[in-house]
């Protein structure tokens, strides 16, 4: 608590004592009723009254920030408070602990009768899904990496072994070289030099 000292009428110091809650509603007080109309009216009369204008409306805005959290620091320091809140508390819990009794009471029997699956088997499932998942992904690489390689040796094959390609006279035979074409892509077979 801050103490303020005034002097009395016939002269003696007299010492006031002022809770932390008292304190921040004057200072809100004062920017609110005070600070804040006094920088709107030098707004309209002056250029100048934006700034000023500014910091009055956040001087109020910490003002009355202050102000809740005083508040909210008296409530939480009443006894009052605590014990209710003790006490609440310790009937949530307890309602829970009720809640959670009665109804693995009411599903633990319920549930088997019915036919539905458990969480465990339910996860079991899950976990058998994601095994056949990850199997099929590798069964897919090693499919694509076979016909990565089959598709190369075939190319190799291609590339080395020369093509007989027919002529239009049987006794003439052409070797054909791979000019680096797919074997799908139509070829000339007429003889065009002989």
């Amino acid at each position: 608590m801050a103490k303020q000292s005034s002097v009395s009428a016939n002269g003696t110091a007299m010492t006031t004592a002022t809770s932390p809650v008292t304190t921040a509603l004057l200072k809100f007080a004062q920017a609110a009723f005070l600070d804040l109309p006094a920088a709107t009216v030098k707004r309209v009369v002056s250029s100048d009254g934006e700034r000023a204008m500014y910091e009055a409306g956040w001087n109020a805005y910490d003002a009355l920030v202050g102000v809740s959290n005083e508040l909210t620091n008296q409530l939480y320091g009443s006894e009052a408070f605590g014990s209710a809140a003790g006490r609440v508390i310790d009937a949530t819990v307890r309602w829970q602990r009720f809640q959670n009794a009665i109804a693995g009471a009411f599903f633990g029997s319920l549930w088997p009768a019915i036919g539905l699956p458990t969480a465990s088997e339910i996860e079991s499932v899950r976990e058998e899904v994601r095994v056949m998942r990850e199997e099929l992904a590798a069964q897919r690489a090693e499919e694509a990496a076979a016909r990565a390689i089959e598709a190369r040796r075939a190319t190799r094959e291609r590339i080395s072994s020369p093509v007989m390609t027919p002529s239009a006279n049987p006794a003439v035979h052409q070797i054909a070289v791979w000019s680096g074409w797919p074997i799908s892509e139509r070829r000339e077979t007429d003889d065009v030099g002989n």
